[in-house]
């Protein structure tokens, strides 16, 4: 089928060409303004490197965040994620750079034993899983 050829065209002179300019930028205004502020919200965060692995104990996660500080470092654990917001700064206490990343963690994870650690701009956490026995989480037996 072969292509249909667009059935719209627009001439415009110089001085209509300036009007529609305005026209535009009048009514679009606050639109601009909504979405600059949007995206400069949005892209002050970084995701930082992260390695996870995991094993039949539980799961080992590092985290990269160079020029960080212990005391700018905010990590909120749940039974089902790992949330991680820090702030990198200057001299001056000025936030350079800030980071955020979460971690999904599987629901066998012990949430609670939970272990982290800050050496050398590196974040360490530790996260157990339940233990397993034959092919279940272990549970509380009942008597017969």
């Amino acid at each position: 089928m072969p292509r249909r050829k667009r059935d719209y065209s627009i001439t415009l002179g110089p001085n209509e060409f300036g009007s529609l300019l305005r026209e535009i930028n009048k009514k679009t205004k606050g639109v601009r303004n909504n979405y600059n502020a949007l995206r400069s919200a949005f892209l002050k965060y970084e995701q930082p490197f992260c390695e996870i692995r995991q094993n039949h104990k539980g799961m080992n996660i590092s985290i990269k965040l160079p020029e960080v500080k212990k005391k700018d470092v905010i990590i909120n654990i749940t039974e089902t994620m790992i949330e991680l917001k820090a702030a990198a700064k200057d001299r001056k206490q000025r936030t350079v750079t800030q980071y955020h990343r979460i971690i999904n963690i599987p629901l066998c994870s012990r949430a609670r034993d939970t272990k982290a650690a800050f050496k050398r701009e590196t974040l360490k956490i530790k996260v157990p899983y339940e233990k397993i026995k034959g092919g279940r989480i272990d549970q509380p037996r009942t008597k017969p």
